[in-house]
Parts: structure tokens; C-alpha cells; sequence
């Protein structure tokens, strides 16, 4: 078995309107780990333990974004 570190990374995905995004998606950059969006525009990531990271947040109809 391999461990690796990790740390737990929250938060919630609004547009410009501070209205919560349902279903976006939440990607580690460079990685596999990636979450969705809940119904309040929360999500909750198993991210590297290495800092800094990136990820990049895409959902329909929106320009996607990326943010460290």
C-alpha cells in the first residue's frame, strides 16, 4: 500500500451574481482528484499535501477558471 499526504480543501463555487453553481467541477490541476458541486455550490477536495496547487473550476455555460 502507498500513503500520501493530503489535506482536505472546501468551498463553494459562485457566479458573478453571488448565486452558488450546481455542478461544476473542481479539478486538481495536474491530477486526477477533481469534485463536483453540490446543490449550494459547496465542494470538498482531497488535495496534495505539496503547496502551492492550482485547480481549475469548469462548468456549463461558464468560462472556465483556474485558482491557486
Amino acid at each position: 500500500a502507498v500513503a500520501f499526504a493530503q489535506n482536505t480543501f472546501e468551498g463553494v463555487v459562485r457566479d458573478g451574481q453571488g448565486s452558488p453553481i450546481v455542478g461544476a467541477t473542481v479539478v486538481v490541476k495536474g491530477t486526477k482528484i477533481f469534485a463536483t458541486t453540490d446543490a449550494d455550490g459547496k465542494f470538498k477536495i482531497n488535495a496534495p499535501k505539496e503547496l502551492p496547487f492550482s485547480i481549475r473550476i469548469t462548468s456549463t455555460g461558464f468560462k472556465p477558471q483556474d485558482v491557486q
